[in-house]
């Protein structure tokens, strides 16, 4: 991902934050550097942390420049196509959702905690897993957040979105609560590379731009999954990830069918893991000595 997105955009004659990418690089290098240093004096479990730590910082920066990257296609926005399916699959308007959400502000807050948990919730899991010394699951829950990035990236390509909010020609005072800016600011930096002005590739300050399918759904199962492994610490945070799944429509600014899409993304992550895990196991199976992950966890 960090190959293409040097490649793709230097072709298109992006310029690159040099400071914000080299302290970036800088910092999950030095990560994996004392993982590698924990790991050869037995630290295995700071060593499995931290190192899967930085894959997935890695991975999701990576994802996001990509997706800036992609925006120069200038495809039409799939937006109506969306709302279309939301009208088939529901018996109410996003509309009236917003409209009954919006002065409830006690609720919406909560909705934005839960929905914003996403952002530390894989190192509390990689955390948990680490101590528990489930080195497998942990390599495996790394590739299908990678997979599922990749294929999020892939999709937004084809069919880009500005966002239910934008869509609907709702204003930021229908939903004062709301304290992510999910809904508006995309759809800015959208317009801002497709008009030319935004020509910079960096990692910080640029917000996510995919809509369709929300990676948010997808990250939710699979961290659902991942803490699944954790009985009964871990049920805790199932639930939780459960219950993110209504909030990313109105938190999110998604198209219910955004969520479905996140699902079937996360499915197909967790399916393309197993398939490999399940290649590794047979490996071992004859003789030969595999490696789990990064860290070097062998069967």
């Amino acid at each position: 991902m960090a190959f293409l997105v040097v490649i793709t955009g230097h072709m298109l004659r992006f310029t690159f934050n040099t400071d914000a990418i080299t302290f970036t690089a800088t910092a999950l290098g030095g990560a994996v550097l004392l993982a590698r240093v924990a790991l050869a004096v037995g630290m295995r479990i700071i060593a499995t942390f931290v190192e899967s730590c930085a894959l997935l910082l890695a991975a999701s920066i990576c994802a996001v420049s990509l997706t800036v990257l992609v925006s120069t296609l200038g495809l039409p926005y799939a937006d109506p196509a969306m709302a279309a399916v939301d009208n088939v699959l529901l018996p109410f308007s996003w509309r009236q959702m917003v409209e009954a959400l919006g002065p409830r502000h006690d609720l919406v807050t909560v909705m934005c905690a839960i929905y914003q948990s996403l952002n530390w919730q894989p190192f509390v899991l990689m955390a948990a897993l680490a101590i528990k010394a489930d080195e497998l699951t942990v390599w495996r829950f790394a590739h299908a957040w990678c997979l599922a990035l990749a294929l999020s990236v892939a999709i937004f390509a084809i069919a880009p979105s500005v966002t239910a909010y934008v869509h609907y020609g709702i204003n930021p005072s229908a939903m004062p609560a709301l304290t992510v800016n999910a809904g508006w600011r995309p759809a800015e930096v959208l317009h801002a590379i497709r008009d030319g002005s935004l020509r910079e590739v960096t990692t910080f300050g640029v917000p996510g731009l995919i809509t369709f399918p929300s990676f948010h759904a997808a990250g939710a199962m699979l961290l659902a999954w991942g803490f699944s492994k954790i009985r009964p610490f871990g049920l805790i945070f199932v639930s939780l990830n459960v219950a993110m799944l209504p909030c990313i429509p109105a938190i999110g600014s998604h198209y219910f069918v955004d969520v479905i899409g996140g699902i079937i993304v996360a499915g197909t992550s967790l399916l393309a893991s197993s398939t490999k895990r399940a290649s590794s196991v047979r490996e071992s199976a004859s003789g030969k000595m595999i490696n789990c992950g990064p860290a070097g966890a062998s069967l």
